[in-house]
């Protein structure tokens, strides 16, 4: 329906376009006055020169203003904050063996106007290289050792040595290669050494950018800026090098500004989304989130266990000196000597203890046990232990002798505390004469933190909403869904550190946070099988010939009855269309020197000479704009370099294979 929708849209716009060209006789004049628009961006933007002199520089400098395409008007456009008087500057002096015997980098890396680091590269450089340079014994091509440009965590850079692989684009310099190869190239050749110096810098300093090169040999110069600090702005402008080490706190501020843009009607966000839920169609679409949350509940020995009391006994609570671990120690039955008669009974001491989370007991044992004469512990109505002595006791009467003994069992008894509610403990003593008896259990609990968790699922509606269906989803930071169809990636698992209180926990979970995007139909959409009717009749009846547009009309009238018309309009004869952008191709020569760890160019060739190619659009009067020292070899026409292009593809392919032998590995 959307399809059916633009395409009727779109038809609807050029009839009436061209009806109103026609009718005006404008067609001409609208014809001139694209090419004369297009002559004017083409001129501002088209070459790499002009580029920079209209776009790059009035944004990244106060002393080129932009200017509109007419040139009639000039106004201040910088984004970024003032540059200093020299960000970088690299000093190239050559020796009479064609060696660099000076090469000195100076830096400002606070951009306050002064320089404030200087390097000194400390030997004669006799190749550079796209990120480094190369030292030989002078004048020769022996002896050569490699180094890379680096820089610190302020940006001062420096070199280190590294092998010849890590090293790339390199060129010989000195008279090993030729004569004057410096003095010929010098600007090349500070080119080469400041951009490799100036990248590194930028490796470490991101938050730097350069905004115009000069170069004066033997002497380059970096004009550079630090990102973020311009000029005063809103208040609430955020610094985007704040990201570059906090990547997360990117996701947290756009959620921000999110929430704060939707909670305002008139703002930007709502009033595009808004725009575009019911834009010609009968859906919408809605944001949703289902985001799981973990909090620390502190659990401590009470909410374990509970002393409910008894006849004899006791309850107390400590902590492991050698482990750290809470224990409850319960004593059943009496300490104190010969405290029970009369002669020949039992004594029955119970106490009831509640056990609310059993899961929390690690480990109970039976540790001690009193007998005078007969001692037996009853946990639960199940006797665990008894401690007799030389008594028989038959109800009514028992032998005995006088003391007492004490064991210490160390029984585990645990399986007796892992059923919640109420345990009844009972040490059941035989007593002679004047006895005692008592038990003692140490019951080890576990307080470490319950992780609580939750899912708030604000996707509940859309999921049983069977009119929506999902189309976007991602699922912690992983696109998960897109455009209704699944991308077959699946987020791992992550672990998060929660506190709560004294509690600190790792937890991992499968996901966290999940992102959706619902289309749902709306109850009231529009019907356009009119317009589908009427689309196809004139879609399928449209015909154009000596500048006229005919077609078939197929519309309701007042009545509701379909009525078919015919009509047509003149619309002209248009600019038939190029057959392509009509390019032209150009060389210039240069001294090929390059090197590598095996050698350079001028041990492999007879002559260093070479050329560099270009391929470059024409302009609307059709010219090729050559630059100083270009010959041209195509004129502005439809250029065809497939076959040129293939061939030079299956050279790099081949030339590689070479690189490697049979058993895989590079030589």
């Amino acid at each position: 329906m959307r399809e059916t929708v633009r395409r009727a849209s779109t038809l609807a716009l050029l009839l009436a376009l061209g009806a109103g060209l026609a009718g005006s006789g404008l067609a001409g004049e609208a014809e001139d006055a694209a090419s004369a628009a297009y002559g004017q961006v083409h001129s501002a933007f088209g070459r790499k020169d002009a580029f920079r002199q209209s776009a790059t520089l009035p944004l990244t400098s106060d002393a080129t203003p932009m200017q509109t395409l007419d040139g009639e008007t000039a106004f201040p456009a910088q984004l970024t904050a003032p540059s200093s008087d020299a960000y970088l500057t690299v000093l190239a002096q050559p020796a009479g063996t064609g060696d660099l015997q000076v090469v000195q980098v100076s830096q400002d890396t606070d951009l306050d106007g002064t320089p404030d680091a200087l390097y000194t590269v400390p030997f004669w450089v006799s190749g550079v290289c796209a990120n480094g340079v190369i030292g030989c014994q002078p004048g020769t091509w022996s002896s050569c050792r490699f180094h890379e440009w680096v820089a610190d965590g302020s940006g001062r850079v420096g070199l280190r040595e590294v092998p010849a692989s890590s090293l790339g684009g390199c060129y010989c310099l000195n008279n090993d290669c030729g004569s004057n190869l410096v003095w010929t190239n010098l600007a090349l050749v500070l080119q080469d050494l400041g951009g490799g110096a100036v990248g590194a810098a930028q490796a470490a300093r991101p938050d730097f950018s350069v905004s115009e090169v000069r170069v004066d040999p033997p002497t380059i110069t970096y004009y550079g800026q630090r990102v973020g600090d311009a000029a005063p702005g809103p208040a609430t402008a955020v610094t985007q090098q704040r990201y570059y080490r906090d990547a997360p706190a990117l996701d947290a501020d756009a959620q921000t500004e999110l929430l704060t843009q939707s909670a305002d009607p008139e703002s930007l966000y709502s009033l595009t989304t808004g725009a575009m839920t019911r834009a010609g169609t009968g859906a919408s679409r809605s944001a949703c989130t289902v985001e799981r949350s973990v909090t620390l509940e502190e659990v401590t020995w009470a909410d374990i266990l509970e002393d409910r009391g008894g006849t004899e006994g006791s309850f107390t609570v400590a902590i492991d000196p050698v482990t750290g671990q809470t224990y409850v120690q319960w004593v059943l039955g009496r300490y104190t000597a010969s405290s029970w008669m009369p002669d020949n009974s039992i004594v029955d001491q119970t106490r009831d203890l509640y056990i609310a989370r059993p899961e929390r007991i690690t480990r109970a044992v039976l540790t001690e046990v009193r007998a005078d004469d007969t001692t037996l512990v009853v946990l639960g109505g199940t006797v665990v232990f008894g401690q007799p002595r030389l008594c028989e006791f038959d109800g009514t009467g028992c032998s005995r002798t006088a003391g007492n003994t004490t064991s210490f069992p160390n029984l585990d008894v645990t399986a007796h505390f892992r059923n919640p509610g109420l345990l009844q403990g009972n040490a059941r003593v035989f007593v002679g004469n004047n006895g005692e008896g008592y038990a003692v259990i140490r019951i080890e609990v576990d307080e470490s933190c319950d992780p609580v968790e939750a899912a708030a699922n604000l996707c509940a509606g859309f999921e049983a909403d069977p009119d929506c269906t999902l189309q976007d989803e991602s699922v912690d930071g992983v696109a998960t869904v897109r455009n209704a169809n699944p991308t077959g990636l699946v987020p791992l698992g992550e672990t998060r550190t929660i506190t709560g209180g004294s509690c600190v926990l790792d937890v991992t979970r499968a996901w966290w946070r999940k992102e959706r995007t619902y289309l749902c139909a709306d109850a009231d959409a529009f019907d356009f099988a009119d317009a589908e009717e009427r689309l196809g009749a004139i879609e399928g009846s449209v015909a154009f010939g000596a500048g006229t547009l005919t077609y078939t009309d197929r519309r309701r009238d007042e009545t509701g009855a379909w009525v078919t018309e015919d009509g047509s309009i003149a619309v002209g004869l248009a600019p038939a269309p190029g057959e392509c952008e009509r390019a032209c191709k150009t060389r210039r020569s240069r001294e090929n020197t390059q090197a590598g760890s095996t050698g350079h160019v001028t041990d492999q060739r007879l002559s260093t000479e070479g050329y560099d190619f270009f391929y470059k659009s024409c302009g609307p009067d059709d010219t090729c704009p050559r630059e100083a020292g270009e010959e041209l070899l195509i004129p502005c026409q439809c250029i065809d370099g497939f076959a040129e292009a293939a061939t030079v593809l299956l050279s790099l392919r081949a030339a590689q294979e070479d690189l490697i032998c049979s058993d895989g590995t590079r030589k």
